[in-house]
């Protein structure tokens, strides 16, 4: 998802558009998300996991392509279309935390190499830049490719052993409706503090390649080094926070404390852009 806004000043340099439209492309993986996610769920319910699996690697593929053919300087419309693509519990109860928080690890891992980008693209001329997106449009394409044959040979819809507590739960609880979900209040104000959380961090990665080549003009390192730092910090955070959760199953005291964490965050992030803009 930061692939492109992680260099958006090469993006908005090559294909001659604003850091707004950079922010796009990072924004339609979310929008996607956001669109897709309940019918994907159904889809699951429906098909099975192998089947949702087998056509989420297709469309990674089909849009890998699509940035494919998008590495020409008039197509950034085609890249923005291509973004939209990129994006069943089976586990033990007491596990379920755990792996999505190993998940979430691995997540922030691959994302810290789009920070890696940065020095890659330092002093590249228009026809290196080209030559580079194709590469990087290649590798995706490829490693989705290979995620497609993987799921197509090795993934099962149901494991031998039998389900957990949650899926079996979620199974007797199928026929109920979208409206009672949103009818909960509890749900509700989880579903405003994790989007909270997870906006001030997407938000605060999207723009951070604008934040620091304002301050560091043109220190393609600086800004590597601040993108690595800030999303490496949340693996560790990932992997505690699962081992609590499972620990101690205490979510309410545990939201309190990522909330009071995100506010801190906010503020210290502001206080600091609003002295770089005095001192500009």
């Amino acid at each position: 998802m930061l692939q492109y806004s992680s260099i958006g000043n090469v993006v908005k340099k090559y294909y001659n558009v604003t850091y707004v439209d950079v922010n796009w492309t990072a924004i339609m993986s979310c929008v996607s998300e956001i669109i897709f996610f309940y019918p994907i769920a159904k889809f699951i319910d429906y098909y099975g996991i192998r089947n949702s699996m087998l056509l989420a690697t297709f469309f990674l593929t089909f849009g890998g392509c699509l940035k494919l053919m998008a590495v020409n300087r008039d197509l950034f419309w085609l890249l923005l279309v291509g973004q939209i693509f990129p994006r069943t519990i089976w586990f033990k109860t007491e596990e379920a935390a755990l792996v999505m928080g190993i998940a979430n690890g691995f997540f922030m891992l691959g994302a810290d190499t789009d920070f890696v980008l940065p020095i890659i693209f330092k002093n590249s001329t228009a026809v290196q830049t080209k030559a580079k997106f194709f590469y990087i449009a290649i590798i995706i394409t490829v490693s989705c490719a290979i995620l497609f044959l993987l799921t197509l040979l090795y993934v099962v819809d149901k494991p031998p052993s039998h389900p957990s507590q949650a899926a079996n739960n979620r199974e007797s609880n199928g026929h109920h409706s979208l409206r009672v979900l949103l009818k909960n209040k509890n749900f509700i104000l989880l579903t405003i503090c994790f989007s909270l959380i997870v906006g001030s961090a997407q938000s605060f990665a999207v723009t951070l390649n604008q934040a620091v080549l304002k301050t560091f003009s043109n220190d393609q390192n600086a800004l590597s080094i601040a993108g690595i730092l800030a999303i490496s910090c949340g693996i560790p955070g990932s992997l505690i926070s699962s081992l609590i959760a499972k620990k101690y199953s205490n979510y309410r005291y545990m939201d309190s404390i990522e909330m009071v964490a995100l506010f801190i965050h906010c503020r210290n992030w502001l206080f600091n852009e609003c002295v770089f803009c005095v001192d500009a």
